[in-house]
């Protein structure tokens, strides 16, 4: 089990353990009291580290995509400059020859090629 799992069942063995308060156990009503609001804490603190985990692997995933997109826009940016444009004789007006038989996909690399990418300066 991973640390995040342990954290979360050891949070819920701790609220748990907090209900056993609110029965005929404790009688007096400012001691529930005040085990409520350790109870609220203990679910406050569970729920803000699962918020930050997940914001922080939303925002890992969100750098990654974005060197991804930078990176094709760029290869498209350039392929697009290597290409011939002629331009009409009777109208003035410049259009792109593509045969789109010969455009190839891009391709999805995995993390380690992604990886060595970058040490070659493909991806910035």
């Amino acid at each position: 089990m991973n640390r995040l799992e342990i954290f979360n069942e050891l949070s819920i063995l701790v609220s748990s353990y907090h209900l056993f308060a609110f029965t005929a156990l404790v009688d007096s009503p400012s001691v529930q009291y005040l085990i409520g609001w350790s109870l609220i804490g203990v679910i406050a603190l569970n729920i803000t580290v699962n918020m930050l985990i997940v914001a922080y692997s939303t925002y890992c995933s969100l750098k990654i995509c974005i060197k991804r997109l930078l990176f094709r826009y760029r290869q498209w940016r350039e392929k697009c400059k290597a290409k011939k444009y002629s331009c009409g004789p009777s109208d003035g007006r410049c259009d792109v020859r593509v045969n789109l038989e010969q455009e190839e996909e891009l391709k999805v690399v995995s993390f380690e090629e992604e990886k060595k990418m970058e040490e070659k300066g493909g991806l910035r």
